[in-house]
């Protein structure tokens, strides 16, 4: 056996094999006992590395007895090559119409791709395989034994697996196991064929259909069938996703996840998923936006999850499931000083086409239900508790509503729509009035469209974190309101109300909450000029620009030694502030209760899902009749408490055993944070507990921090969850 080392040259990156200059030896491996090893180089007097290509020419054979191709360096063939024993590809190995021969091929670089010809006893893909071709026909490999645990792709050319019966890995019986697959381009020119001994009827990998196809052959047969007709199972550890392109299967069962999109060059919802009969098992899951065609079977869910998009329901929908429409997000228009209504409302939308019984539920107060058949629509609509979610009935004129009325408990109720041509009825859940609902002419794209109605939805009028205010009153609400319109240009977040709620609860005056704002990092570099601050708080405020009289005024006080601070409260509570706020308390200000939010993350963190009404009115009870005044040492306290009785429950020992104390914060993190835990983290939590620190406290410490609070803020704050 003799070693022949590459030898790269800095001032020539692009080299031959057959070139013996650079190989260290100075003679061109090519021989059943030639050890051919490329090495990472750097620049001289540098840590900095340079990458060669070397190509093995058109009609040149070699053969070495081994290869290790390191992770830097390319090796192109457009010749052939025979490895007697391993190839090791740590680096890029690229097919221009070559041929490879190799015992086994372990691939670990970043792109092993082409068009060609491979043929091993054993091939390990860690990486990725690309078949790509401008007009040739792909790349086939073909392999006794065959290990997929990173990507195969066709993508504008193909990419043909030949393995074995029984030697590829990945194929349980007739199920696609581990790994990734993934197809992108044109349906005729993007095929991954897969040749293994059975066709494909269960994933428990990872399939993206983008625009191409995948096929296995059926021996019995005697041909390859696509996907879209032999798949019958996304099993609870698969996934499907569906990009760009419309794809019809027939009878589809999904216990894991299948996700539609568009094709993410800015077409968007061209994605389509079409089943002759689809079933959502529970615990499996649909999501995203685009069209889902044909007759469903819902015992999980569907979720139309991204924000400013739909997700068309075009079929009937029945089981026990549920129809979940995803947050969305909204803003002010910045400059204009308005900061009561939003200029800019990105919403995920359901459309919903047939004879639909689900209940239909928002996951935050922006989002919209679009009813195409709204007589056939017999499932409950939940929406967020703090209002403001849409309902869209395309081609019924508003200007054709004769009535309107609502009937029901502080549980729900029906709300009827009287049109001249006939009522539509919608049954709620959650507790509303005839108020609670307003009703105008849909958005129109053309002139020339069928006229709609859209309906927005007040808040409930029980709000089960806190409260929510109408009146302009005597508590501080109004004026940490105006101070964040006045200061920031925007309302108030739901965290930021909690936050300074709580502090006015504790004896900070308005004066201290002004202090803060006009120092944050959202506020930004102090404004020195008292013309330009004055004039800015009453642009915000109360949406003018300062009289002489009024701007002279706060000048002199401010010249007098009045900070900017107490000014700014000065105007944020004057009577024409408290009036411009009017139309925001109306529809209702939500002042989330930090006893209540920090019961219900305790549910999340501890019992991984939402509180309960009784558990949560039950809890945050308790809490509040340990700190009556709002004392946040009190509350922290008290949902201590909580804690130990969540964590002593029968419900939280079913699911968990005591364990050792590194499992416990690491699930209360990734439960409470959505991550892991750092090391830092894990180590003074860790040394907490064996200091005497309880369980429970812990608990406290990480679900109520600032970062849990952000984290969960959708699910508590803004989406209000409650199980049952």
């Amino acid at each position: 056996m003799t070693t022949y080392t590459f030898k790269p040259n800095a001032s020539q990156q692009f080299v031959n094999w057959d070139d013996p200059t650079v190989w260290a030896q100075g003679v061109v491996p090519n021989s059943a006992d030639a050890d051919v090893v490329f090495m990472p180089t750097t620049y001289a007097g540098s840590t900095l590395t340079y990458t060669s290509f070397v190509t093995i020419k058109t009609g040149e054979m070699f053969t070495v007895r081994s290869i290790s191709l390191d992770p830097i360096d390319y090796l192109t063939l457009n010749g052939s090559l025979t490895v007697e024993t391993d190839f090791t590809a740590s680096g890029n190995l690229g097919f221009n119409a070559g041929v490879l021969h190799a015992r086994t091929i372990e691939v670990g670089g970043i792109s092993f791709q082409g068009q060609g010809d491979v043929f091993a006893s054993t091939v390990t893909n860690n990486t990725r395989i690309l078949g790509a071709s401008a007009g040739g026909s792909g790349l086939n490999i073909n392999a006794e034994n065959f290990t997929n645990n990173g990507t195969l792709i066709a993508a504008s050319g193909n990419l043909n697996l030949v393995v074995s019966t029984g030697g590829f890995t990945n194929l349980s019986g007739s199920t696609l196991v581990g790994g990734a697959y993934e197809v992108d381009g044109p349906t005729t020119a993007s095929i991954l064929s897969i040749n293994a001994g059975s066709v494909i009827v269960g994933d428990s990998a990872k399939i993206t259909l983008s625009g191409g196809m995948i096929t296995s052959f059926d021996p019995s047969a005697g041909r390859f069938v696509p996907l879209t007709s032999s798949l019958r199972s996304v099993d609870a550890a698969g996934t499907l996703a569906i990009i760009g392109a419309p794809y019809t299967f027939g009878p589809l069962d999904v216990s894991g996840t299948v996700s539609i999109a568009g094709d993410g060059y800015g077409t968007v919802g061209t994605g389509s998923l079409t089943s002759s009969q689809l079933t959502v098992e529970p615990g499996g899951q649909i999501k995203g936006y685009g069209s889902l065609s044909g007759s469903i079977i819902n015992n999980g869910s569907i979720t139309s999850s991204l924000q400013q998009y739909t997700l068309h329901v075009d079929g009937d929908v029945s089981g026990s499931g549920l129809l979940e429409i995803g947050p969305g997000v909204a803003g002010n228009q910045p400059g204009l000083g308005n900061s009561i209504s939003p200029y800019y409302r990105l919403e995920a939308s359901l459309e919903l086409t047939g004879n639909v019984s689900q209940n239909v539920r928002y996951a935050n107060n922006i989002g919209q239900l679009v009813l195409d058949t709204p007589s056939e629509f017999s499932g409950k609509i939940a929406p967020a508790q703090l209002g403001g979610d849409h309902i869209l009935l395309p081609n019924m004129s508003a200007q054709s509503i004769t009535g309107t009325s609502y009937s029901g408990t502080s549980d729900g109720g029906v709300l009827k729509i009287n049109y001249s041509t006939g009522t539509v009825a919608l049954d709620f859940i959650g507790n509303y009035a005839a108020s609670s609902f307003t009703f105008s002419s849909g958005p129109q794209q053309l002139s020339s469209d069928p006229a709609s109605t859209l309906i927005v939805i007040g808040p409930q009028n029980d709000y089960l974190f806190g409260k929510i205010e109408h009146g302009i009153g005597s508590s501080n609400t109004a004026g940490i309101y105006a101070l964040y319109v006045g200061v920031l240009n925007r309302a108030p977040d739901l965290l930021g109300m909690e936050y300074f709620t709580g502090l006015s609860q504790n004896g900070a005056s308005l004066t201290d909450v002004a202090s803060t704002l006009l120092s944050s990092s959202e506020r930004g570099s102090a404004v020195l000029s008292p013309d330009i601050f004055v004039q800015s708080l009453y642009t915000n405020i109360l949406h003018r620009s300062a009289d002489n009289s009024g701007l002279n005024y706060f000048k002199d006080e401010l010249a007098s030694g009045i900070s900017q601070a107490a000014v700014a409260v000065q105007i944020a509570t004057s009577p024409e502030a408290r009036a411009s706020l009017q139309p925001a308390f109306d529809a209702g200000v939500v002042v989330p209760d930090a006893a209540d939010s920090g019961v219900a993350r305790l549910y999340h963190a501890l019992l991984v899902r939402p509180p309960d009404a009784v558990g949560l009115k039950y809890f945050e009870d308790n809490v509040h009749g340990i700190a009556p005044t709002g004392d946040i040492t009190a509350i922290n306290q008290g949902l201590a408490a909580v804690a130990a009785s969540i964590y002593n429950s029968s419900e939280y020992m079913r699911y968990h055993s005591p364990g050792p104390n590194a499992d416990y914060i690491e699930s209360l993190y990734m439960n409470a944070l959505g991550r892991h835990a750092d090391l830092g983290g894990a180590s003074y939590f860790a040394n907490q507990l064996s200091q005497g620190i309880s369980r429970a406290t812990v608990a406290v410490e990480i679900a109520n921090s600032a970062e849990a609070q952000v984290h969960l803020v959708g699910v508590v704050e803004a989406g209000a969850h409650i199980q049952g």
